[in-house]
């Protein structure tokens, strides 16, 4: 997919022009960049995220690779209140549709920042073991449904909009959440339940554990927790 819109930009005075929505600190950002530079050489990439240390970590990490032919900027704004007059060859969130009040509002959004022939590309998760287990924490979503790749698929039909969509199985290694002390395994558990752990009382953090353990599989000496993704790509 990317090759093509690659190949057809080669033949093109434009620029390709890809904007990351949630881009985040940019870990998985830089690592599209490194790759699609040795095969197109200039293009223009956006990110935009809410959180400004992310962005400047995005940004410094950027810098240590010395692309000279890759245009970076970095937003540190909403998406509702991004405000671009240029369209976008490819459109990208990696898990980040979730955290959005109205996900509804803001595809349609995106959906008009494509140029002709543009693609968004949508990275989200299914409701499945560990997302039902970090649900129970989620306290941005109090009022409303979370958005997993279910209710992603089904908006697209509904809506009459023209997608594909294939999986990419994954696991997570939890091992270190059950090793006493350990900061990795903390801030593993923090970010699965998207919450202060430490901030719970040893009871809660106790069943959380129990839970996690009970979800996943043993695999040698580690602990793993299926976590597919579900990867749409709207044209």
């Amino acid at each position: 997919m990317l090759n093509e819109l690659i190949s057809s930009k080669k033949k093109s005075a434009d620029a390709l022009r890809i904007l990351s929505v949630g881009c985040g600190s940019g870990i998985l950002d830089n690592q599209l960049i490194s790759a699609l530079a040795p095969s197109i050489g200039s293009f223009e990439y956006t990110g935009v995220d809410p959180n400004p240390v992310a962005c400047c970590r995005f940004l410094e990490d950027f810098r240590r690779l010395d692309l000279t032919g890759v245009k970076l900027d970095v937003k540190n704004k909403t998406v509702e209140s991004l405000d671009v007059n240029e369209c976008f060859d490819v459109i990208q969130l990696t898990h980040s549709l979730y955290y959005f009040e109205d996900p509804a509002d803001t595809l349609d959004k995106l959906r008009k920042l494509l140029a002709p022939g543009g693609k968004l590309i949508i990275v989200h998760a299914p409701n499945e073991s560990l997302n039902q287990f970090s649900e129970c924490f989620w306290s941005h979503h109090v009022n409303q449904d979370i958005w997993f790749s279910d209710c992603l698929k089904e908006y697209l039909l509904n809506q009459g909009i023209e997608f594909t969509c294939y999986r990419i199985q994954g696991k997570v290694d939890v091992t270190e959440c059950f090793e006493e002390g350990c900061s990795h395994g903390e801030e593993l558990l923090d970010f699965i339940t998207q919450s202060d752990c430490r901030e719970s009382d040893a009871e809660v953090r106790a069943m959380c554990l129990q839970v996690l353990r009970k979800i996943s599989h043993v695999d040698g000496d580690r602990h793993k927790v299926e976590h597919p993704a579900d990867v749409f790509v709207v044209v």
